[in-house]
Order: C-alpha cells, then structure tokens, then sequence
C-alpha cells in the first residue's frame, strides 16, 4: 500500500469515515487512541465556537451531533477557531431539531461572531467624508463593509437568548421565541460588537451590504424610515470602511 493510501485509510478511520483501522503499527487499541483523541478534539473545538447551541441542546446531544459532524467536516485549516463553518446548517436537517429550529439559528450567529472576531482588521468610514459629497450626489452613494461586519436575520429571537445564556443561569422567562431579530455584528477594535435592528433597518443595511446605493435601498421601505439615524448608526458602529459612487 503506497503512503498516500495509508493516510487515507488512517484519516478516515480517525475521522469515523470508516470502522476499518489502519495496517501497519496503528493497528488495534493504538489506532483507537489516535481516533478518540481525534475526535475529543474536534468536539471541544465545537463546543468551544458554539457554546450557547451545546447549552441548548445538552452535552450529550451535541456530542453526537459532534460526532456524525466530524466525519464528514474535517478541519481545512490548523486554527481550530475557523472550525464549524458547517455545522449551523449541518444541525438544522439533525434528528430531533425539527421543534426547535431556534437552535441552528443560533449556531448560526455564534458562527458569525467567530468569523467577526477572525476578520481582518480595518480603518472605519469617518463620517466627515460626506462633508466632500455634493448634495445631488447622496442618493448615489454606495459602502464598502468592513470585512468584520455580519448581518444575521432570523424569524427567532436569538439576540435574546444568546444575551441570556451569558449569565451562570439564563432567565429565559421573558423571552418570546418566535420574534424575529436582525443583528448586525462588526469588530472595529478588538473585541466583536452587536446591535439589534429594527426590520426596515436590517432591510436598508441588507440591500447597503449587496451594493445598493442609498437611493436603491430606500426603495421600498416604509415612508417614516429615519434614513439619517440608520446611517448615522451603521457609522458611528464602524459597519464600513468606505464610500464610493
């Protein structure tokens, strides 16, 4: 068997891809202590980016939920931080989550907030650079994001219960599940910051992050829309780095 074959099988093994265990001196009890370090690793690794999913669905579910995840996710990169980048999806089509679909969303902005925190770093938009813009000129604007900036949108309220679940024992009492919430992430400094957005604001930030211009993002939104406040907002909050026509 040539070299290449043979870390194939022992990846796949290790992974849980495969029950059979590799030739050679990994055979037997040896190659299982490789295989459960294996996968203890890329279950902490889990549990540490998505801390407030493992709380909602308990340690065991999502230590098997870890475990079917990991044999068909392997890791692409050596920084286990990245690792995950699947798994909100791979969780909303998992057994037993049909009821409660709140948890993949909020798998989903956990992951977001890891892919802030890992963006790279950027000088954000001074807001006197409109002071350069010609008044007729302004509805043409358009903006580049910070490459930290994330807009995750839900039918769920997952702001809410991931803010609760950063106390020693969440108060889910007041909490209404089933309100959507749209937050929008970004890291000008050095820690990931969140705001929760009104829905015509999370519209307007939604089509802003597409490349619509300004005038193209008010299209449709509600004619009580306060376009200075939203944009003041995303500014003083660092959402982009620049303005362009």
């Amino acid at each position: 068997m040539s070299l290449s074959a043979h870390q194939a099988r022992f990846a796949a093994y290790v992974s849980g891809q495969s029950e059979t265990p590799p030739l050679g001196l990994l055979e037997g009890a040896r190659a299982q202590i490789y295989r459960n370090n294996v996968r203890l690793s890329l279950t902490a690794a889990l549990a540490a980016n998505f801390p407030v999913t493992r709380v909602l669905v308990g340690e065991m579910y999502f230590g098997q939920a870890a475990r079917q995840f990991l044999r068909i996710h392997l890791p692409t990169r050596p920084d286990m931080a990245c690792y995950g980048e699947a798994f909100p999806a791979f969780l909303a089509s998992a057994p037993g989550i049909a009821d409660y679909l709140y948890v993949p969303e909020v798998a989903r902005l956990e992951r977001a907030m890891i892919e802030a925190l890992l963006a790279d770093p950027a000088e954000t938009l001074d807001p006197a650079a409109f002071a350069a813009v010609p008044p007729d000129a302004f509805a043409h604007l358009r903006f580049s994001a910070h490459p930290s900036t994330r807009l995750v949108q839900s039918v769920y309220a997952i702001g809410d219960l991931w803010q609760a679940h950063q106390h020693p024992v969440p108060d889910l009492t007041a909490i209404e599940i089933n309100a959507p919430q749209s937050l929008a992430l970004v890291r000008p400094q050095a820690t990931v910051e969140w705001r929760l957005l009104a829905a015509a604001d999370a519209r307007f930030l939604c089509a802003l992050l597409s490349g619509a211009s300004i005038a193209e993002a008010v299209e449709r939104l509600p004619d009580d829309f306060d376009l200075t406040q939203a944009l003041l907002g995303h500014l003083r909050a660092g959402v982009f780095t620049r303005l362009y026509s």
